[in-house]
């Protein structure tokens, strides 16, 4: 059971950075966590902290279940994705107050199914039960959407129950969510563990905004590259086009001085020929 320190304010029993930790370092070994655990640091996870900090490889996964195109910028495929998990959770209120998951039609059900990244070719009663297991999470459990769309992963066999596929997905996550988590929604046992791992997580950002700004410029770098690269392509063209439009030019020109010369030599000798034709009439005449 993880440990757990009183709130000083409301008497409540809240869970610490050091609970995340040992939760997470259990179900990593494959040790015994209650669903309770699993559920209530779930719910941690929001889906601005989990798109915030994971690679572009599960942007790219999380695109593909939910049928986005996976092209742009990873803040471009944050931004969609966003859009379209707030899309999700305003549908599964909506699916909640129009009669629940029996009301839907065939149709229905294997659209809003595929919508959340799960296969909409099982039989009728097996999406109906997909589908009733998401919305008892995203609604009664607060189990953030992004985390069950990263969950899809896991659940192709249809062999685990919910919770064990919520606890897969968390032993899953990379330690840069894990940690903002831990920095930025629960404290620590004691003042002086909370500000170590809160300059250990600002370091950590520091790293990732220095990574970011290596990719933008390289990417800027290969983009002024390719440019300059067309531009030459361009310009060797447009070179070539002249040059080769200056000696077309330069043939037809040549061409047309040797059909004037051509023109004047057969003049001249046309009026060569009648002077000579004259000059022998003016033999004969007395």
């Amino acid at each position: 059971m993880a440990k757990e320190v009183q709130s000083r304010r409301s008497g409540e029993l809240k869970k610490t950075a050091e609970d995340l930790d040992d939760f997470l370092g259990k179900v990593r070994t494959g040790g015994i966590v209650a669903n309770d655990e699993i559920l209530g640091f779930a719910k941690l996870f929001n889906d601005e902290l989990t798109l915030d900090n994971i690679s572009r490889p599960r942007l790219v996964n999380m695109c593909k279940y939910m049928g986005i195109q996976p092209y742009g910028t990873d803040t471009y495929l944050r931004y969609m994705l966003r859009k379209r998990l707030q899309w999700i959770k305003n549908d599964d209120k909506m699916i909640q107050s129009e009669g629940g998951v029996d009301a839907l039609s065939e149709d229905e059900l294997r659209e809003d199914c595929r919508e959340r990244g799960m296969l909409g070719l099982r039989s009728v009663e097996e999406m109906r039960q997909q589908l009733r297991d998401w919305l008892d999470l995203s609604l009664n459990h607060s189990v953030p959407s992004s985390l069950l769309i990263l969950s899809r992963a896991f659940t192709v066999s249809g062999k685990l129950k919910p919770e064990e596929v919520v606890r897969a997905t968390l032993s899953s996550l990379p330690d840069e969510v894990v940690d903002t988590v831990g920095v930025t929604s629960l404290p620590s046992e004691d003042s002086v563990s909370e500000r170590q791992r809160k300059l250990e997580f600002l370091e950590m950002q520091e790293e990732l905004i220095k990574e970011e700004e290596e990719k933008e410029d390289e990417e800027q770098a290969k983009k002024k590259q390719s440019a300059e690269s067309n531009k030459d392509v361009a310009l060797e063209e447009m070179i070539h086009a002249t040059a080769a439009d200056a000696q077309q030019q330069a043939r037809a020109i040549a061409l047309d001085k040797q059909e004037q010369l051509c023109k004047v030599s057969e003049a001249l000798a046309v009026l060569a020929s009648a002077s000579e034709a004259r000059q022998q009439g003016d033999k004969f005449v007395p």
